[in-house]
């Protein structure tokens, strides 16, 4: 591709197509939600205030409320990452272990690594009414997003139907884990929880004979 030249001839430089002041946002919220999540672990959420995590972000205290204006804000935009990651692996995942398997995987993939965060983020959901109704409808949007990269990840060998319904027991699953996990006083590692949801779903225990 020629660079453009101005009247003296001269080449000019191309125009930036990545809006710097954007990418400046977004690694300023990304570091913020990183380090909010990284505290709450270590202190505890009631302990941690705003101006804790600028500093330690090492952002002017008053910057960080020009991207979240509460520390609530801050557990929702790690959610959203969540999910968007879960999302992005289900259309990598190999689909011979059908649906189910692939959601399975997708989520220990994508939640194992984050074990200790999830555990405090879901206590601090079920005991935080608006983020618990904010974690419902975001459920209800992530739904749909399965929904449609499952259908797409199996290239039609499923229907539309199979694909809503997997994606549903699939939220369902993950809903009755928690409370699990919650009833056993929510103190040891999560994952497992899941994963023994996800194996007696798959056991075919729902439509075995009693």
């Amino acid at each position: 591709m020629v660079s453009p030249t101005n009247t003296s001839g001269m080449k000019t430089a191309e125009p930036v197509s990545v809006d710097l002041r954007e990418l400046k946002r977004l690694r300023t919220e990304q570091r913020l939600i990183e380090v909010a999540i990284k505290l709450f672990v270590e202190r505890g959420f009631e302990q941690t205030t705003l101006q804790q995590i600028a500093e330690t972000a090492e952002i002017a205290p008053r910057t960080i409320f020009h991207h979240f204006s509460t520390k609530e804000e801050l557990v929702a935009a790690w959610q959203d990452q969540v999910r968007s990651d879960l999302c992005a692996v289900v259309a990598e995942q190999p689909t011979q272990s059908g649906p189910l398997g692939v959601l399975e995987a997708a989520v220990m993939a994508v939640l194992m690594p984050r074990g200790e965060e999830h555990a405090v983020v879901t206590k601090l959901i079920e005991r935080t009414p608006a983020l618990r109704s904010r974690d419902e409808l975001k459920n209800g949007d992530l739904e749909r997003t399965l929904s449609t990269g499952l259908w797409t990840r199996f290239g039609g060998k499923i229907t539309e139907i199979e694909a809503d319904l997997c994606a549903s027991v699939a939220i369902a699953t993950l809903g009755i884990a928690r409370r699990l996990w919650l009833a056993d006083g929510g103190r040891s590692d999560p994952i497992p929880y899941g994963q023994k949801v996800f194996a007696l779903l798959k056991s075919g225990v729902l439509s075995a004979g009693r």
